[in-house]
């Protein structure tokens, strides 16, 4: 599920990151997304693990604080083109580098683990 997020979230033109995986002396982009799986939850039938439930807090951040609201509205519709369930809207979210203006949304996606 990972690479499929990813996957739409560059379809955008900007690059995508797992949170917190700049290093110290890694310079941002000027425009970005970064994401964080905060759940992973099994459903079973007969004892046996078939669906599994991802959650994902994905992030826009942008030295432009205009284009963030734009963007975030933009990423949110295509996410749902694409399976994802958006959960509320985007609100603000801290940002480490004071150039960077962040915005931050809760996706949900369902994985069939047989693949049906």
């Amino acid at each position: 599920m990972r690479e499929k997020l990813i996957e739409v979230l560059e379809k955008s033109g900007y690059p995508a990151y797992l949170q917190g995986s700049f290093t110290e002396d890694q310079k941002y982009p000027e425009t970005f997304f970064t994401f964080w799986e905060f759940q992973a939850d099994d459903q079973y039938f007969d004892n046996v693990p078939v669906f599994r439930d991802h959650g994902y807090w994905v992030y826009c951040y942008s030295i432009d604080p205009d284009q963030i609201e734009s963007l975030i509205w933009e990423m949110e519709q295509s996410l749902r083109e694409n399976g994802f369930i958006v959960e509320g809207g985007a609100i603000d979210a801290k940002s480490d580098e004071a150039s960077h203006t962040g915005k931050m949304i809760t996706v949900y996606v369902k994985e069939d683990l047989y693949g049906k």
